[in-house]
């Protein structure tokens, strides 16, 4: 027998319902592990790359207006984020590159949707999630978990710099294309003093005897009096 869960054409007192659905788990979840949660725990939809969101579109597809209009049931936002971020620093390593940039690559989205306050930016920056590669000396570089508040490591934004100092100096483990992408985040993040291109200074430097090529010289100084010519003095 099929359950039939509408509750379209019903009358909901939503305060009465909101004030139990925040004191008691009301909402039960079936996976991974079955348990009882309340609403606020919960979204209506997420994105794949966060884990942590407990989604109740998938098994609760029929009641979107209960927990939606009545419930006050939101989409996936910054909290979850930041949820995700926390996960995130107590994974193994490996999965820390893909999964930090699946996450910043959200992140991005949501703070042009919502802006990133003062709160999660630092807690964002205080966070063990990038993976960095470190340059040693002697033997094969090694990858760490950083936080952006490490002082010993840079973000390649530049494929010359990155080239140039790839196992010179600690480096992200991103692609300075996935970097560039990543523009608006690094920005709102205060990675300035990070990115390659605002901390290296270029500059040419000319070495060599000089050497004049008085044949071309000469060449050059014939023509230039028919040029002037053409030119409007």
């Amino acid at each position: 027998m099929s359950r039939n869960r509408d509750f379209s054409s019903l009358y909901l007192d939503s305060d009465y319902y909101s004030r139990s659905a925040f004191t008691k788990p009301l909402v039960l979840i079936s996976s991974p592990v079955p348990k009882w949660t309340t609403h606020d725990a919960c979204v209506w939809t997420a994105e794949d790359a966060l884990k942590t969101a407990i989604r109740l579109s998938n098994e609760y597809g029929d009641c979107k207006k209960l927990f939606l209009t009545y419930l006050g049931v939101r989409n996936a936002g910054m909290t979850n984020i930041m949820a995700e971020v926390f996960s995130l620093a107590r994974e193994s390593y490996s999965e820390t590159e893909s999964r930090c940039e699946d996450i910043l690559n959200l992140m991005q989205k949501y703070i042009r949707k919502e802006g990133l306050n003062n709160f999660h930016r630092e807690m964002i920056r205080k966070a063990k999630i990038f993976a960095v590669l470190y340059a040693r000396p002697a033997g094969a570089p090694v990858i760490k978990r950083c936080s952006l508040v490490d002082l010993d490591w840079y973000i390649p934004d530049v494929i010359t710099l990155e080239s140039s100092f790839r196992n010179k100096v600690n480096l992200l483990c991103f692609s300075v294309r996935s970097v560039q992408s990543l523009a608006v985040v690094f920005e709102k993040l205060g990675c300035d003093a990070k990115l390659l291109s605002k901390v290296v200074k270029e500059s040419v430097t000319t070495s060599g005897v000089l050497t004049r090529y008085w044949e071309m010289e000469r060449d050059m100084t014939r023509r230039l009096k028919y040029i002037a010519r053409f030119v409007d003095l």
